[in-house]
């Protein structure tokens, strides 16, 4: 009669059959997996209100160092990933805290958030402002002017490619803020 095998010892015998793991194969498992896992602690924080930086912390802080060392960061990229301008949002702040991100840099971030809503104000007015620009031209051409026309600036083409410009370039800034 057949020897009865544990699921485990199939596999073992599968793996052996196989081959071993090669070096490059093992490296892109456990990037993998790390991946995986920080996508994991990121999505949770972004996603459940009721998940704060502190389970976060308490999370990251169960991990083995190693481990640690290697997700931490790639939490990090994800939460920075979330914020953009204005960079006030207390909650991905604190996100970026318990990630291990520095408080320095953080206080760096908000300044650049600040920067970026500013010039995209006075990107704004200047539209808004000027005389054939916002698609007031446009307007005048089908027909309709005077002083109770307005132009919703932010329907423009042109408020469209300076809001993605100044976005990009937070984006720009804020990646090689935390390198």
């Amino acid at each position: 009669m057949g020897e009865i095998k544990s699921a485990f010892e199939k596999a073992m015998e599968r793996a052996e059959r196989l081959g071993s793991e090669s070096v490059e194969e093992r490296e892109a498992r456990q990037r993998e997996a790390v991946r995986a896992q920080a996508e994991g602690f990121a999505r949770r924080y972004l996603a459940i209100l009721s998940y704060d930086s502190r389970d976060l912390e308490k999370d990251l802080g169960r991990l083995e160092g190693g481990v640690r060392d290697q997700v931490a960061p790639a939490v990090l990229g994800l939460i920075l990933d979330a914020i953009g301008p204005p960079a006030d949002d207390e909650r991905l702040l604190r996100g970026i805290r318990a990630a291990g991100g520095d408080e320095a840099k953080i206080d760096e971030l908000r300044r650049l958030g600040a920067e970026s809503v500013q010039k995209l104000g006075e990107r704004r007015r200047a539209l808004e402002e000027s005389p054939g620009g916002s698609g007031r031209e446009e307007l005048r051409g089908l027909g309709i002017s005077g002083s109770a026309v307005c132009f919703d600036v932010e329907s423009s083409q042109e408020w469209r490619q300076a809001r993605t410009d100044l976005e990009a370039e937070f984006a720009r800034r804020r990646n090689e803020l935390f390198g």
